[in-house]
């Protein structure tokens, strides 16, 4: 009797280990990985971005460098995102936290959210040698955002964002999948 209660308790425990597996935070398909995209307007180019991820995404670093027109330079935004919070680092290397994730997690979305961004599954496109998911959605923050997306084991790899001022598409430039990211990359630094 003792070797089935044991047994029956040691199932018990690997099917709840499954389950939690299967329910911890992951929007990414991949492990880790570093994503440079550039956005364009036009034949302008408006932005760098690089994005570092591990553990599925539930680690992520950017740096957005922004290119604020002729003789004004560039300026960095640098977000640090660990499961559902964000932090914004400034340039003296504080950070402020933010809150939650502002992205999108495709394979997240309920009814409700998928009603209220008026979101569409667009079926698949390939991109880069990438068959991507392909969805269209809106967004309201300051403007209201027409978005269709490109979307790769989760990764967003080529919007195009319609506003009323304009049309702005942002485009991968380089992927390199399941890198060797250091842990420090996602350290925060500490408000003063």
């Amino acid at each position: 009797m003792k070797k089935i209660t044991a047994l029956f308790l040691l199932l018990a425990a690997c099917c709840l280990s499954a389950w939690a597996q299967d329910n911890v935070f992951k929007p990414f398909g991949i492990k880790s990985g570093y994503m440079k995209t550039i956005t364009y307007n036009g034949n302008n180019q408006m932005a760098v971005n690089q994005l570092w991820f591990d553990d599925y995404g539930r680690m992520e670093k950017s740096v957005t460098t922004v290119n604020m027109g002729p003789d004004m330079g560039t300026f960095d935004t640098t977000v640090i995102m660990v499961d559902d919070k964000t932090w914004m680092i400034d340039d003296k290397g504080e950070s402020k936290e933010l809150g939650g994730r502002p992205e999108v997690i495709f394979n997240k979305l309920t009814d409700k959210d998928k009603k209220d961004m008026k979101f569409k599954d667009l079926g698949t496109e390939e991109y880069k040698g990438k068959l991507c998911n392909k969805y269209y959605y809106e967004q309201k923050q300051l403007v209201k955002s027409k978005i269709t997306a490109l979307v790769w084991e989760g990764i967003i790899v080529k919007q195009t964002i319609k506003q009323t001022f304009g049309t702005s598409v942002i485009e991968l430039e380089e992927l390199q999948e399941n890198v060797n990211i250091p842990a420090s990359t996602f350290a925060v630094p500490k408000s003063k």
